[in-house]
């Protein structure tokens, strides 16, 4: 039941029916931490910081992700860390924290070159050093116009 729900979460995030989306994964999540289905909670709170994220409200996003990466951790889930660390950087980042975002950036690319997925470590070292360079430029830009 806690997959289905799970699934149908997921199906309602395709869709952009965010708080039908929301109503399901927490439904699973539930039903998840009844069972001890750990690996799937991570998976359901994750996609929780997604569908929040999704609404524009960043801080509730924040707080899902935060709780699927201390799960992971206490699992050893080092992949789904990742995802949640990059969830979390990409809530940084559209609150304009680009130094945080690029931190839990390059914390994910640790997790995923852990984990073997060069590729994606790649990819998000590239996004932390975006992050980091936009903000400098900015920052010199408004010192240089001033």
């Amino acid at each position: 039941m806690a997959l289905a729900l799970g699934n149908l979460g997921a199906d309602y995030l395709e869709l952009r029916r965010f708080d039908e989306a929301i109503e399901s994964l927490q439904e699973s999540l539930t039903l998840c931490r009844e069972i001890g289905a750990r690996s799937y909670e991570v998976w359901t709170l994750f996609s929780l910081g997604e569908a929040y994220g999704k609404l524009q409200r960043f801080e509730e996003a924040i707080a899902w992700y935060q709780q699927a990466i201390a799960v992971s951790r206490k699992i050893g889930e080092r992949y789904e860390e990742g995802e949640a660390l990059n969830g979390l950087g990409g809530a940084y980042h559209q609150l304009r924290q680009p130094d945080r975002a690029a931190e839990y950036w390059q914390e994910a690319a640790a997790a995923m070159r852990d984990v073997g997925a060069h590729e994606a470590a790649g990819r998000l070292e590239q996004r932390a050093m975006n992050a980091r360079s936009r903000r400098g430029w900015r920052g010199r830009r408004r010192r240089s116009s001033s």
